[in-house]
């Protein structure tokens, strides 16, 4: 069963916001693994958007 896409702009910021909150998850915990999750629909939805990534100042640089 493949993910359910993220379906809103809403969906879209709580799932970022949790992927700060659980960025130092500890590898081969629950926490780990809901990580991977967020990121594979969060990316997702940024190439179905067209959202880019925001780069550092320095690499405009």
């Amino acid at each position: 069963m493949g993910l359910q896409p993220l379906q809103s702009e809403e969906e879209y910021q709580k799932a970022t916001a949790r992927i700060i909150e659980l960025f130092n998850a500890e590898a081969g915990t629950a926490e780990e693994e809901e990580l991977e999750k967020l990121l594979e629909q969060v990316t997702d939805y940024e190439e179905e958007h067209g959202i880019e990534a925001e780069e550092d100042e320095e690499e405009e640089v």
